[in-house]
């Protein structure tokens, strides 16, 4: 398995966020170039389109550093755990 990205590398503000970096077989990854139709229909169904779309538009460039990154990282946790929850709230409502 290899560690594909939703945004590449080359976004360096997403790099090594956690909602950009999925576990993907190589295959998906790199023969297919990161299998993106089916990557935004993962990305969309698991964090929502709010997420998906931040992380597709943002074009900003950012000169990052350790503690930017690590920062950057316990926000957006703590986003999609909030998100995660209410997206199962939904789901049992409908059960």
């Amino acid at each position: 398995m290899q560690n594909g990205h939703y945004r590449t590398r080359s976004c360096r503000k997403y790099r090594y966020d956690t909602a950009n970096c999925h576990c993907q077989c190589p295959k998906c990854n790199v023969m297919l170039n990161g299998n993106y139709r089916n990557y935004h229909i993962y990305m969309v169904c698991s964090y929502g389109p709010e997420i998906e779309e931040q992380l597709r538009n943002d074009n900003e460039v950012v000169k990052l550093y350790d503690y930017d990154l690590i920062m950057q990282c316990v926000d957006r946790y703590h986003f999609i755990e909030k998100k995660q929850k209410q997206i199962e709230e939904r789901q049992n409502k409908t059960k």
